[in-house]
Protein backbone atom coordinates (compact mmCIF):
# COMPACT_ATOMS: atom_id res chain seq x y z
CA UNK A 1 0.00 0.00 0.00
CA UNK A 2 1.64 3.42 -0.68
CA UNK A 3 1.68 6.81 1.31
CA UNK A 4 2.61 9.87 1.05
CA UNK A 5 5.23 11.06 3.09
CA UNK A 6 6.42 14.64 3.63
CA UNK A 7 10.03 15.92 3.32
CA UNK A 8 10.91 19.43 4.39
CA UNK A 9 13.48 21.15 1.75
CA UNK A 10 16.80 22.81 3.33
CA UNK A 11 15.07 26.04 1.66
CA UNK A 12 12.00 25.74 3.83
CA UNK A 13 10.11 24.19 1.45
CA UNK A 14 8.15 20.59 1.02
CA UNK A 15 7.95 18.01 -1.14
CA UNK A 16 5.30 15.37 -0.95
CA UNK A 17 6.87 11.55 -1.85
CA UNK A 18 5.00 8.73 -2.46
CA UNK A 19 6.20 5.19 -0.58
CA UNK A 20 5.33 2.17 -1.48
CA UNK A 21 4.93 -0.21 1.23
CA UNK A 22 4.82 -3.59 -0.97
CA UNK A 23 1.20 -4.12 -0.43
CA UNK A 24 -0.48 -2.89 -4.17
CA UNK A 25 -0.41 -0.11 -6.13
CA UNK A 26 -3.35 1.83 -5.18
CA UNK A 27 -2.19 5.27 -4.72
CA UNK A 28 -1.83 7.33 -1.99
CA UNK A 29 -4.21 9.79 0.26
CA UNK A 30 -4.52 11.06 3.44
CA UNK A 31 -2.69 12.18 5.69
CA UNK A 32 1.55 12.85 4.90
CA UNK A 33 3.98 11.32 6.85
CA UNK A 34 6.20 13.55 8.73
CA UNK A 35 9.86 12.49 7.54
CA UNK A 36 12.20 12.61 10.43
CA UNK A 37 15.22 14.12 7.96
CA UNK A 38 15.00 16.63 5.52
CA UNK A 39 15.07 15.76 2.07
CA UNK A 40 18.92 16.88 1.67
CA UNK A 41 19.94 14.72 4.51
CA UNK A 42 18.11 11.67 3.41
CA UNK A 43 19.95 11.68 -0.19
CA UNK A 44 23.38 12.68 1.21
CA UNK A 45 23.83 9.08 2.56
CA UNK A 46 23.94 8.23 -1.15
CA UNK A 47 27.51 10.84 -1.86
CA UNK A 48 30.43 8.40 -0.48
CA UNK A 49 28.47 5.24 -2.45
CA UNK A 50 28.60 7.49 -5.49
CA UNK A 51 32.18 9.09 -4.65
CA UNK A 52 33.52 5.18 -4.04
CA UNK A 53 32.38 3.88 -7.57
CA UNK A 54 33.41 6.28 -9.54
CA UNK A 55 36.93 6.21 -8.20
CA UNK A 56 37.21 2.65 -8.57
CA UNK A 57 35.58 3.20 -12.05
CA UNK A 58 38.12 5.84 -13.53
CA UNK A 59 41.01 3.05 -11.86
CA UNK A 60 40.03 1.43 -15.35
CA UNK A 61 40.83 4.44 -17.22
CA UNK A 62 37.86 5.03 -19.56
CA UNK A 63 36.67 7.87 -21.44
CA UNK A 64 33.55 7.97 -19.23
CA UNK A 65 32.08 6.95 -16.12
CA UNK A 66 28.28 6.93 -15.48
CA UNK A 67 27.01 6.07 -12.50
CA UNK A 68 23.36 5.57 -11.12
CA UNK A 69 21.90 4.57 -8.21
CA UNK A 70 18.19 3.46 -7.09
CA UNK A 71 17.31 4.79 -3.85
CA UNK A 72 14.31 4.01 -1.94
CA UNK A 73 12.62 6.69 0.19
CA UNK A 74 11.96 6.09 4.02
CA UNK A 75 10.13 8.36 6.81
CA UNK A 76 12.18 6.71 9.34
CA UNK A 77 15.66 5.95 7.58
CA UNK A 78 15.43 8.90 5.30
CA UNK A 79 17.28 6.81 1.48
CA UNK A 80 18.18 3.42 1.38
CA UNK A 81 19.78 2.07 -1.50
CA UNK A 82 17.12 -0.27 -3.16
CA UNK A 83 17.28 -3.78 -2.56
CA UNK A 84 15.56 -4.83 -6.08
CA UNK A 85 15.13 -4.29 -9.53
CA UNK A 86 11.37 -3.19 -8.93
CA UNK A 87 12.83 -0.43 -6.21
CA UNK A 88 15.49 0.43 -8.21
CA UNK A 89 19.16 -0.44 -9.27
CA UNK A 90 22.88 0.00 -8.92
CA UNK A 91 24.32 0.54 -12.59
CA UNK A 92 27.95 1.48 -13.65
CA UNK A 93 28.52 2.43 -17.50
CA UNK A 94 32.36 2.80 -18.62
CA UNK A 95 32.85 3.76 -21.92
CA UNK A 96 36.01 3.83 -23.88
CA UNK A 97 36.26 4.93 -27.43
CA UNK A 98 39.29 4.40 -30.35
CA UNK A 99 41.39 7.46 -30.72
CA UNK A 100 40.65 9.60 -33.22
CA UNK A 101 42.45 8.95 -36.40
Amino acid sequence: MARLVQFDLDDGGTMLVEVDDGGGSKLASGTPEKAEKSFEEAVKVIQPVGRSVLAQGRELKPQEVTVEVGIKLSAKAGAILASTAAEGHFKVTLKWMPDAV
